[in-house]
């Protein structure tokens, strides 16, 4: 499995988008494209021992993912493990990390892209 620091996304928000057919994910503004990452907390009025332990099953399964699938070539192929939010509910996906360039871009990419002369 990979270390956190391969999983990051590069920007604090990020949405997705399709681009010939595929699932990409970008710098934005809704936050609907997110690691596939779960937190651990102690137990508490508003995370019961239930949900402390589902959320150790939901963390096994994705471990699982990775275990069982070629998680390296999908690395290699630029590609992370995320929820994105649909209309249905999450869906877990491997979303490639797609170099459109929106008004969420890095500024010198928005620069470049525009031909500005600043």
């Amino acid at each position: 499995m990979p270390t956190r620091s391969i999983f990051d996304c590069h920007s604090p928000i990020c949405d997705y988008v399709f681009e010939h057919s595929d699932c990409c994910c970008i710098p934005g503004s809704i936050g609907d494209c997110f690691n596939a990452e779960f937190a651990v907390a102690r137990k508490s009025p508003f995370h019961s021992q239930d949900l402390i332990e589902a959320t150790a099953e939901l963390k096994n399964a994705i471990k699982n993912i990775f275990n069982k699938s070629d998680w390296r070539k999908k690395l290699r192929e630029g590609r992370k493990l995320a929820f994105i939010k649909t209309p249905d509910g999450l869906l877990l996906v491997w979303v490639k990390r797609c170099k459109l360039i929106n008004a969420h871009s890095k500024p010198r990419d928005i620069r470049k892209a525009l031909k500005l002369k600043g």
